[in-house]
């Protein structure tokens, strides 16, 4: 099966999976190969057709069967999909499908639709677009200037040195006979802040990871659901669900509302950085093997 648009072709991936792309990456429409014969397999509609009057003839039916894998293309009843697992079909709507003649200029083609759908069947391009200049937003990342890198390093190398304190916020402060040293942590919490030490991941950058319309409509789980801010000494967010825009607020026993009280307490004791962040909460991998996204920076789990 060729699609008119593309060229591309029907290709069984194996463990019956069927898909509109190559079986190697770059992934770009499927040329003909191994994968992607199939053999025509007539069925006698007219024996268990129900749904046409009588004396009408019904499309020409066929199931479709792969000479690679003798497996069938097929729907899956459940979430639609085009699938080819079983190794028999006579009269499963299923696996059934209707090659229907198309009108001038297309008379040399046809469309094929499910019987059990009765929806025909489509190539959809769901590989990421090239990102050309971002739709015209500008990166805006610089260096830090040596004397401010200079007064950075020498403030954390003074906070997580063996003799020092915690920054703490006024009023807050250490019960009577002790104190707050985080040197136990330097290695991690300099591990955590290397990404911003030297001013090459801008905020612009990170505006764009969090961008809705930067993930296609089949790729909508992929895109993180927190974008963190804090500046001046305030916590602000943005949160959207997989399958909605931003502006939402996280539902309360999510594990992103327990990030931002955590990081609300952790504020009003001590000086957090000036720093953007865009959080994946999920513990699942959201992205697919042959959709490859940009890292932009090293990070490290806290």
């Amino acid at each position: 099966l060729v699609n008119q648009r593309t060229g591309g072709h029907i290709n069984y991936r194996g463990e019956g999976l069927v898909r509109g792309h190559g079986d190697k990456p770059p992934f770009r429409a499927a040329a003909a190969g191994r994968g992607t014969r199939l053999h025509r397999v007539p069925i006698r509609a007219d024996a268990h057709r129900q749904d046409a009057p009588p004396c009408e003839r019904p499309p020409a039916t066929f199931a479709l069967r792969f000479v690679s894998s003798s497996t069938f293309l097929e729907v899956d009843d459940g979430d639609g999909t085009v699938v080819a697992r079983s190794r028999e079909c006579s009269d499963l709507p299923a696996c059934l499908w209707d090659l229907e003649p198309q009108p001038p200029p297309f008379a040399d083609w046809l469309a094929v639709r499910s019987r059990l759908t009765g929806l025909l069947l489509r190539m959809v391009d769901a590989s990421h677009p090239p990102f050309s200049g971002w739709e015209g937003v500008a990166a805006k990342a610089r260096q830090k200037r040596p004397h401010r890198l200079e007064t950075e390093r020498a403030a954390a190398a003074a906070a997580l040195s063996p003799s020092g304190e915690c920054p703490l916020r006024e009023p807050a402060a250490a019960p009577a006979g002790w104190r707050y040293n985080c040197s136990a942590y330097s290695a991690q919490l300099r591990e955590a802040l290397l990404p911003w030490s030297s001013g090459g991941l801008s905020p612009t950058a990170i505006d764009m990871v969090f961008w809705n319309e930067m993930y296609p409509p089949a790729n909508k789980a992929e895109q993180p659901s927190l974008h963190l801010s804090l500046a001046a000494g305030e916590l602000t967010y943005a949160w959207q669900p997989a399958d909605g825009l931003p502006g939402a607020a996280p539902p309360r026993n999510s594990s992103d509302a327990a990030a931002l009280r955590g990081l609300r307490r952790a504020s009003a004791l001590v000086a957090l950085p000036p720093v953007e962040v865009v959080a994946h909460s999920s513990r699942l991998p959201k992205v697919p093997a042959q959709n490859p996204e940009p890292v932009l920076s090293p990070v490290a789990d806290a």
